[in-house]
């Protein structure tokens, strides 16, 4: 069982003098504690090619956070749906882009990532471009502007 951790911020943090001041605790900080779960195992175990192991592995990352752990232990690579609903820098990109390596790679499939602001959509797009490019995968940008070629999308 895994041990939960709850922290609760004041809406308004203030010293002696009633000036506002930073917390040094950030989201991010939480989520240091990595789960025992390493990256390269998981990939291995679900015939990820070596050149995707390489480019994730790579880029750093060799265990995952709690609830990335949590996604594969719940059977996301088993075919099961799953909701992450975590803090920003918690791994949910990875998931995502886990989730998306294995249909494309695997089952010739499509995906679809959507990003809450423009300039997000734009640094994944570049991410993505960057990344996996070199494996054939081909990667679209569309914003929802009026001007954006949708065309791409509907391949």
């Amino acid at each position: 069982m895994m041990n939960s951790l709850i922290i609760v911020f004041p809406s308004k943090t203030v010293n002696e003098n009633k000036q506002r001041i930073a917390l040094p605790l950030t989201i991010k900080a939480l989520c240091v504690r990595k789960s025992d779960m390493k990256l390269q195992p998981i990939l291995e175990e679900n015939n990820f090619p070596p050149e995707v192991i390489k480019i994730l592995t790579g880029s750093g990352i060799t265990s995952l956070y709690p609830p990335q752990a949590k996604a594969i232990e719940k059977g996301r690579f088993q075919g099961k749906n799953i909701l992450m609903s975590v803090p920003t820098a918690a791994g949910k990109t990875l998931i995502a882009e886990l989730c998306m390596l294995k249909s494309i790679l695997h089952n010739n499939g499509r995906c679809l990532y959507i990003a809450p602001l423009k300039a997000l959509a734009s640094e994944k797009y570049e991410d993505f471009k960057n990344k996996y490019s070199s494996l054939g995968i081909k990667v679209g940008l569309s914003t929802g502007d009026f001007d954006s070629p949708s065309r791409f999308l509907n391949q």
